[in-house]
């Protein structure tokens, strides 16, 4: 049985409202770190901590798999096996606290500017390893980086101490009241499922985290996608059937009683629905439905 790492914070409430979607049934009581789960009993333990906490708890084999932002497991530098990208993106863009950047900010119309006539920059930076990184990718400019940890609430203490800062960001909007802008993008971070890469070469646990998984990118991809239906005549099947994103192929059915049209569906992501529909209806294509999807699970 599995041992689950789950974040607090920000990522808390994307995390377990994906857990509902791929039903995962528990038992959530505030203020309370441990998750009894209900009806999945390849997970015998699920534990709410800080995210920053998880990528190490992993790798050291304390939990089996994990539930953590992107930016937290490349800062902290541990060896895990990241597994699946657990963040959507609709037709609509961004969902909220799935996504986010990692930037470096000062104060507005700052930027890399006049820096050759410093002897020394001084960033406050909420993500040390990953700033170094950074700047080490930008020669010269890195020898005169000074990189200062910081707990949090760096906008505070930028330009008035440091010159510079980095920080999560999902809106910009902090930065934004603080007089502060974006200079640049260190790294672009979102939610991942991660294992330990021990448990995943013993053939139980290895299966067990494999249906986990499954069970969330399921739910990850029916996020994104829709069932589509439609009347369509026979002479126009074969352009259609090609217009049709599917899974596979789009399902093609005949219709009771009708000789000259048939029945479609298929899969079809979100994103490309606004731009599909008028092009079938064009082709001859009637009583278009569209339906949601619970869970997409392609394979084992």
């Amino acid at each position: 049985m599995l041992k689950l790492a789950l974040p607090t914070g920000r990522l808390q409430e994307p995390v377990l409202q994906l857990l509902r979607d791929a039903f995962i049934n528990f038992e959530y009581e505030s203020r309370k770190h441990t998750l009894p789960i209900q009806g999945y009993a390849s997970v015998s333990e699920a534990v709410l901590m800080r995210s920053k906490q998880i990528p190490e708890l992993v790798a050291q084999g304390h939990y089996d798999i994990g539930i953590c932002g992107l930016d937290t497991v490349h800062e902290s530098g541990r060896k895990v096996e990241i597994l699946e990208d657990l963040s959507s993106r609709d037709s609509y863009g961004k969902r909220s606290g799935e996504k986010v950047d990692i930037v470096l900010f000062g104060a507005k119309k700052d930027g890399y500017f006049f820096w050759e006539n410093m002897p020394r920059i001084k960033v406050l930076s909420e993500y040390p390893r990953m700033t170094r990184a950074f700047f080490n990718k930008r020669g010269g400019l890195w020898k005169r980086i000074k990189v200062i940890p910081s707990a949090g609430s760096s906008e505070a203490h930028v330009p008035a101490h440091f010159r510079w800062g980095v920080c999560a960001t999902e809106t910009g909007e902090s930065l934004a009241k603080n007089d502060l802008d974006v200079i640049d993008i260190v790294f672009s971070s979102s939610i991942v499922l991660v294992a330990n890469r021990k448990a995943l070469v013993r053939k139980e646990k290895s299966e067990e985290i494999r249906g986990f998984r499954h069970q969330l990118s399921g739910a990850v991809k029916a996020r994104e996608s829709i069932l589509l239906k439609m009347n369509v005549p026979l002479k126009c099947q074969a352009q259609i059937i090609r217009l049709l994103p599917a899974m596979r192929k789009p399902t093609v059915s005949p219709l009771a009683g009708i000789n000259d049209f048939s029945a479609i569906e298929s899969v079809v992501p979100k994103s490309v629905l606004n731009m599909l529909i008028p092009k079938l209806l064009k082709l001859g294509a009637e009583g278009i439905i569209i339906l949601p999807l619970l869970s997409v699970i392609e394979k084992w």
